[in-house]
């Protein structure tokens, strides 16, 4: 056998190799995804949390979820600027305007146990917001999933800079995207981005249960703090600014969306009213 066939067919068997490396590794990362470490079998992460304030495990990070390669994704592609973009939709909660509502409000001396558990949640459920987005931009085109997904991202730094002020560990450090400190959102990450990935309404239709479920968590968790209560504020103007943009877009396309955390006057109060301003676009 010569020199070049020799060659041809090494190469030929590892990258055959390779590829199936690929597909175990995506499957364990899957599969650690969906149960986490020894998770046992129960309620979906969706039951769990329509049921009311699920509690909030005393763990930093879930070790050894999400070990294994990720599934490889396409580029984003750009923005076009159309309205499906939804851009001038976004609420993004900037950290001047947040730092702003933390200097004019007094630092409360202790921070009760349920004030921290809000702060611990809300941080994990605004980032399983952000991660949810941007896998679905990768997955559809960034549209309204790339620019809501952004303005994600200011709204759980925004969370970290209360956690931050009153010396609460930040349930984000040492976790990448899909994982979480809470299993609960680890699972319900898999589940949105499955559902999301079916169609393109589908994945409309996780953005506006997405933000349902932030207005409604935000106001279980109603705070008694000036500062807290200042910044989860701010939160639910932007949940309900964003709640806005999805529904317009799945009517757009001629679908139509039930509410599954709201009751239905709240979730018609809220889209029968106008994009709502303030301090952060």
């Amino acid at each position: 056998m010569n020199r070049r066939r020799t060659i041809t067919i090494a190469g030929t068997v590892g990258a055959v190799a390779g590829f199936m490396g690929v597909v175990y590794g995506t499957a364990n990362w899957a599969t650690s995804q969906r149960e986490g470490p020894g998770s046992p079998a129960g309620p979906s992460p969706a039951q769990a949390l329509r049921a009311g304030r699920a509690p909030i495990p005393e763990v930093a990070v879930a070790p050894g979820t999400g070990s294994g390669p990720a599934p490889v994704v396409p580029p984003f592609p750009k923005f076009t600027g159309a309205p499906e973009d939804e851009t001038g939709a976004t609420t993004t909660v900037r950290s001047g305007d947040v730092q702003a509502i933390l200097d004019r409000t007094p630092l409360a001396p202790s921070l009760p146990a349920a004030e921290r558990d809000g702060l611990i949640w809300m941080r994990e459920e605004e980032r399983l917001a952000h991660d949810v987005y941007f896998a679905l931009a990768r997955r559809w085109g960034n549209g309204p999933f790339g620019n809501i997904g952004a303005a994600e991202a200011t709204h759980s730094e925004a969370v970290r800079l209360l956690i931050d002020r009153y010396g609460v560990a930040d349930p984000a450090s040492g976790t990448v995207v899909g994982n979480y400190s809470n299993p609960i959102f680890s699972r319900l990450y898999q589940e949105l981005v499955t559902t999301g990935s079916a169609s393109y309404v589908d994945g409309l239709k996780v953005g506006a249960r997405i933000e349902e479920l932030d207005i409604r968590d935000l106001e279980a968790r109603e705070s008694t703090l000036p500062d807290i209560a200042g910044v989860y504020a701010e939160l639910k103007r932007g949940s309900r600014n964003h709640l806005r943009a999805f529904v317009r877009q799945i009517e757009r396309h001629g679908a139509q969306y039930a509410p599954m955390y709201l009751t239905i006057e709240a979730y018609d109060a809220i889209i029968g009213s106008g994009h709502e301003g303030g301090p952060s676009r």
